[in-house]
């Protein structure tokens, strides 16, 4: 099954966890996370483990605590959507998020049903007081 999405998927948990070249080390290895036994050793348990719980091909798999590790009990498959907005650098900030592709903090609100970039700053604070300032404006 290399190849296949759900073994890149644990791959690529395993990398960010144990290998300390991999540019995400420090988010997830770096901070303690792991992925547990059953799943590093056998990518048959993981995969079983997957289609049992609701893996599809358009969702993620996610630490429902995020600073718990890849295990059975703390993972599930939510939406692209559902596990950009659970990041630890989204929590202190409202309207705020890391933009990967931009290397900046990029702040966004919600306008009529659809979400509108405030646009890219270098830290959170400034993208946060962007969004501030942008509600009150919308609140008035």
């Amino acid at each position: 099954m290399e190849g296949t999405r759900p073994y890149r998927i644990w791959t690529g948990m395993k990398s960010r966890c144990f290998n300390t070249n991999h540019e995400k080390y420090n988010d997830y290895g770096g901070r303690g996370v792991t992925v547990c036994q059953e799943w590093k050793n056998s990518f048959a348990d993981f995969y079983s483990w997957a289609t049992e719980n609701g893996y599809k091909d358009d969702l993620a798999i996610d630490r429902i605590d995020n600073d718990g590790s890849y295990e059975p009990s703390n993972c599930r498959w939510v939406s692209w959507r559902e596990n950009n907005s659970n990041r630890r650098n989204n929590n202190e900030y409202v309207g705020v998020g890391w933009n990967q592709p931009s290397k900046a903090y990029q702040a966004r609100i919600r306008i009529d049903g659809r979400q509108r970039s405030l646009g890219y700053f270098r830290c959170p604070v400034m993208a946060s007081a962007a969004y501030q300032m942008a509600k009150e404006l919308l609140d008035d």
